[in-house]
């Protein structure tokens, strides 16, 4: 029985994908705070250039128009980001 080598190849390529999509990877990315109206509780809105929303630190030294990079937890934007 011989085996075809580009229907091996396409199974390895079907299962690979499918792990690649149950895999969760934290994202990095650079934002630019754009309100510190509330950080001494280390509460700030940042914006990536085009979605504003929530990032937290322990840092209450940055302001308004600081580059920062915020981490998004296993890539999921619904979490709480992190400077």
């Amino acid at each position: 029985m011989a085996l075809d080598v580009e229907q091996i190849f396409g199974a390895v390529d079907v299962i690979v994908k499918q792990r690649l999509q149950e895999v969760s990877f934290d994202k990095t990315i650079v934002c630019t705070i754009t309100d510190d109206s509330d950080k001494k509780n280390g509460h700030y809105i940042v914006t990536d250039g085009n979605i504003r929303f929530d990032a937290y630190t322990t840092n209450v030294n940055y302001r308004v128009d600081d580059q920062v990079r915020v981490s998004i937890l296993n890539g999921d934007f619904s979490e709480k980001k992190f400077i």
